[in-house]
């Protein structure tokens, strides 16, 4: 089960992020692998029922949506950019 805890290991929050972009950048999923290769979270892009594109969608190895968890990951990823800047 994913937690906001194990979302918060800096390698997970780096890999979450990388996915992230990826599935931004064209990829239609991508998923966070641990540290046996085994992948726990895929981050996948879904056609929006408007004209606005696609949102993203995160799910953990069970099917479980973690999509909320992963957002406030990139949140807070975006929000350290802004004060660095």
């Amino acid at each position: 089960m994913i937690t906001k805890t194990s979302l918060n290991h800096p390698k997970v929050r780096r890999e979450v992020i990388r996915a992230t972009i990826n599935v931004i950048r064209g990829y239609s999923v991508d998923h966070v692998r641990n540290s046996k290769g085994r992948a726990f979270i895929a981050i996948r892009a879904v056609p929006a029922d408007n004209k606005c594109g696609s949102v993203l969608y995160a799910v953990d190895k069970d099917g479980r949506d973690v999509t909320e968890a992963v957002s406030a990951v990139i949140k807070e990823y975006i929000r350290q950019k802004r004060e660095k800047v």
